[in-house]
C-alpha cells in the first residue's frame, strides 16, 4: 500500500474532564489548565475526585432538572431500568440510584434537554483542546504564562500529553505539567522534551504516611 492508497489515521484523543481558564496558580504567568482523567493515586483530600477514574462518570445537577410532567426522558431507556426515579410527592424532579447508573454514558445523558444530566470526562482531540485554549493567547503574551495539563495524573495518558504539548509549543505556548510522578519513568520519557516548567506534587516525604494518606508508596511504583 502506498502513501497515496494509505487509511487516515484516527486523530488521537485524551479524556478530558475540564478546562479552566484564567488561572494564576499552576505555573509562570496567567494558565489554561486542561484537567484529564485518570489518577493513579487515592489521596484522602483530592479536591478534584471525578478525574480519578479512567472512564467518563455520570454526573447530575438537581437544580437544572424540570421535572417528570415537562420532561421525564432520562426515565426510559438507554437508561438502566430504576437508574432514575421520581419520588411520590409534589416535587417530581429524577433522583439517581447511583448503583444502577454507574454505567450511564453519553446516550443517558444526551436526552436531558437543560444539562441536569452531563459527564465528567468526554474525549478530545489536539486540535480541540488547544483551539479552545488559544482564547487565551493574549493573556499568554501578557504574563508569561501559557498551557498547563494536570488531573488525575497528566502522566498516565503520556501520548495524548505528549502531543498535545508539542502542538502548544508549535503554536508559540509555554507548556506546564502538574504530577505526582507516580507513573513508569517512561512515561516521563515521552512527555518531558515537550515542557517547559514542571509542577511537582510531593504528598509526603514519610514514605508509611505517603502511602497512608496517598494509597501509594512515595519510593517506587509500579503498574
Amino acid at each position: 500500500m502506498n502513501a497515496s492508497t494509505a487509511a487516515p489515521q484516527t486523530p488521537l484523543k485524551g479524556l478530558v474532564v475540564n478546562i479552566q481558564h484564567f488561572c494564576t496558580e499552576d505555573g509562570p504567568g496567567i494558565r489554561c489548565i486542561v484537567f484529564l482523567k485518570f489518577c493513579s493515586l487515592r489521596c484522602k483530600w483530592c479536591s478534584n475526585p471525578e478525574t480519578i477514574g479512567r472512564k467518563p462518570e455520570l454526573a447530575y445537577n438537581i437544580n437544572k432538572c424540570i421535572g417528570k410532567k415537562a420532561c421525564g426522558r432520562c426515565l426510559a431507556p438507554p437508561a438502566p431500568e430504576g437508574a432514575m426515579y421520581v419520588l411520590d410527592g409534589p416535587d417530581d424532579r429524577v433522583h439517581i440510584n447511583w448503583d444502577l447508573a454507574s454505567e450511564c454514558g453519553e446516550e443517558t445523558t444526551s436526552v436531558c434537554p437543560t444539562g441536569a444530566l452531563y459527564l465528567f470526562g468526554h474525549e478530545m482531540t489536539v486540535d480541540e483542546v488547544l483551539n479552545e485554549v488559544d482564547q487565551d493567547g493574549p493573556f499568554f503574551a501578557e504574563s508569561g504564562g501559557g498551557i498547563a495539563v494536570s488531573g488525575g495524573e497528566c502522566l498516565l495518558s503520556p501520548d495524548f500529553t505528549a502531543a498535545l504539548l508539542a502542538e502548544a509549543h508549535n503554536r508559540g505556548i509555554n507548556t506546564a505539567i502538574e504530577t505526582a510522578s507516580n507513573v513508569p519513568y517512561e512515561n516521563f520519557e515521552k512527555v518531558l522534551p515537550h515542557v517547559d516548567f514542571v509542577h511537582h506534587d510531593i504528598k509526603n516525604m514519610n514514605s508509611e504516611k505517603h502511602k497512608n494518606w496517598s494509597g501509594a508508596n512515595s519510593e517506587s511504583w509500579k503498574t
